[in-house]
């Protein structure tokens, strides 16, 4: 949601994390990428457990929002 709310407004922040758990109830499973696991994505994670949603860890890497398949896997 950071790219529609100001992430530094406590008020916006609120509101873009209630949308993005409702968001995740409609899902069939929580992809997590990259190493780091920050606290907003740890909230999604224990969300996702506590709905019984599966989360699948992904090889795969952001970078600067950008897919960058693993090498092993490489898209033609």
């Amino acid at each position: 949601m950071p790219q529609w709310m100001n992430n530094s407004d406590p008020a916006q922040r609120k509101l873009a994390t209630q949308m993005g758990l409702e968001m995740l109830d409609r899902v069939d499973e929580l992809w997590v990428c990259g190493s780091t696991v920050s606290a907003g994505m740890q909230k999604e994670i224990d969300h996702a457990q506590t709905h019984g949603i599966p989360v699948v860890p992904q090889p795969y890497l952001l970078v600067e929002r950008e897919y960058v398949p693993p090498r092993d896997l490489e898209m033609e």
